[in-house]
């Protein structure tokens, strides 16, 4: 049986905006929790779908009975922006990181750029491709 992580109090919140990305999430999810379970930092990761109708939705929930994986449906009606916002509005972390489903950001780049949130010497930490 695996055990789930501690995902009452996480330190990073990964939000991945979505909307017909079920091809992208077995790669994503696969890389994304090697990296952050590398890190040692307590995490979740929320998938923010805006109306996919491709199987997105049933993926993640698979992903989700075995790690810190949450389907949050935004459908905002405001695009990406408004998918992410409904998303960390139901995140837990100390920090939130937000990133493309297709790895075009680099997973093994988040815990460089969450640790000067996490230890205090930065509010904020942007990265750019």
């Amino acid at each position: 049986m695996t055990m789930m992580p501690d995902i009452e109090s996480p330190l990073v919140s990964v939000i991945v905006p979505t909307v017909n990305e079920a091809d992208n999430i077995d790669p994503l999810l696969t890389r994304l929790t090697d990296v952050l379970r590398s890190s040692g930092d307590p995490f979740e990761i929320l998938i923010a779908d805006g109306g996919s109708a491709d199987g997105t939705r049933e993926k993640t929930e698979e992903w989700s009975k075995r790690m810190p994986v949450r389907f949050i449906a935004a459908n905002s009606g405001h695009g990406i922006s408004g998918d992410v916002l409904v998303a960390a509005r139901q995140s837990n972390g100390d920090a939130i990181v937000v990133m493309d489903a297709d790895l075009s950001h680099p997973a093994e780049k988040v815990p460089d750029l969450v640790r000067p949130v996490l230890d205090g010497s930065h509010d904020m930490v942007v990265g750019s491709r």
